[in-house]
């Protein structure tokens, strides 16, 4: 859906669904109204990718505090051992 709105797709269902013979002015509205929502699908689909990533590189951040925390937990298999100066 976002590829038809973005492309000509949308404009063109448009015009099949208005009367055969618009008006030049509501033929222009037709054309803004069809870029306006072109428009605004990308900057939606913009932000939703800049979430994604940014969830991604939290949920690498959280793995890697829990990956931390297992490896300083202490069993009775593996006691923990003091900390060495290197």
């Amino acid at each position: 859906m976002f590829r038809r709105i973005c492309s000509q797709g949308l404009r063109e269902d448009a015009r099949r669904a208005a009367p055969p013979r618009l008006e030049a002015d509501d033929e222009r509205l037709l054309q803004e109204i069809c870029t306006e929502a072109g428009t605004r699908v990308s900057g939606i689909a913009r932000r939703l990718s800049l979430l994604h990533r940014m969830e991604k590189v939290v949920t690498d951040w959280q793995d890697g505090l829990l990956f931390e925390a297992f490896q300083e937990r202490e069993t009775p298999a593996a006691p923990k051992r003091p900390a060495t100066l290197h």
